[in-house]
């Protein structure tokens, strides 16, 4: 088993910059992107669609940093066997004029300028986005490709809502385009760390105190699970200790044996009813639940 490694360039958290990334790594769309004018700023420069705290003091710095990033990630996803992807959330910023997407709200200087417009996503742009991604990967290499849907919350929003409703509405857009998706490609796989997040029976068992950030214990839980999930033989699964999470708090009482026979009672006269149904003229016969 080779081992593995995270986009040398950094983290993409919308379907939309990951997509534009994903295209740009296997030759698509690059004209478009370099239609976009370098950032300056307050010491220097910095790249409108990479790490906006990192200011460079010549142009020729500023692009070889970044070429050295682009050649690593084309070699990493070019190579690669399997393609893990996470989305973050559905709020992010653009550039009408070109189409251009930035990864993050642009920095202060250009914003000031008015570069930069704030948008949403919607689920029907997230599964195009995906298709995207996962026709852009069969195109080159065939990657396999696994889905996943970060835990992590918003910490502010740009919409007039609560945060809390915000943030409600990115993860279950999110959540919704990946179930379409999945439905409509066989070949592309979900891993739920979302859901083991959300469902414990005690949250703050996985968040550090600020309520965001997933703790190193459950970080080291959801990769052991990941690996159970997707791990070929060779893959050696270290014991994590998961004595950490509060034990199920509450369960159904298990039914007595009289409740067990009439509800078996009813599932097989349901079954006989629906059986005789072609019999009956249309419209007739009883209604069965």
């Amino acid at each position: 088993m080779r081992g593995g490694s995270m986009h040398p360039g950094g983290l993409f958290y919308t379907p939309r910059t990951i997509r534009q990334e994903i295209d740009r790594i296997f030759g698509v769309g690059r004209d478009r992107l370099e239609q976009q004018s370098l950032w300056r700023v307050a010491g220097g420069y910095v790249h409108p669609f990479k790490d906006p705290t990192k200011v460079f003091r010549t142009l020729a710095e500023l692009r070889s940093w970044s070429e050295r990033l682009d050649r690593a990630a084309e070699e990493l996803f070019s190579t690669a066997d399997v393609v893990i992807v996470t989305l973050g959330l559905i709020e992010g910023w653009w550039d009408p004029k070109t189409g251009n997407h930035f990864r993050q709200i642009p920095h202060p200087v250009p914003h000031a300028a008015g570069v930069g417009e704030f948008r949403r996503l919607t689920v029907a742009e997230i599964v195009e986005d995906l298709t995207k991604i996962r026709a852009r990967l069969r195109e080159h290499g065939g990657a396999e490709l696994i889905l996943t849907v970060s835990p992590v919350p918003l910490l502010a929003t740009f919409t007039p809502s609560d945060v809390r409703v915000a943030n409600t509405e990115s993860k279950a857009r999110l959540r919704a385009a990946v179930s379409e998706f999945i439905d409509a490609f066989s070949d592309v796989h979900y891993f739920h760390s979302y859901e083991i997040v959300e469902t414990s029976e005690r949250r703050s068992d996985f968040m550090l105190e600020d309520g965001r950030h997933v703790v190193p214990r459950a970080v080291d839980y959801i990769v052991e699970q990941f690996f159970r999930a997707f791990g070929t033989a060779d893959v050696r699964i270290p014991t994590v200790d998961a004595s950490f999470m509060a034990p199920i708090a509450k369960r159904a009482a298990p039914p007595t044996f009289r409740e067990s026979r009439i509800r078996r009672g009813i599932r097989a006269l349901r079954r006989r009813i629906r059986a005789l149904r072609p019999a009956w003229p249309s419209g007739a016969g009883p209604r069965v639940p």
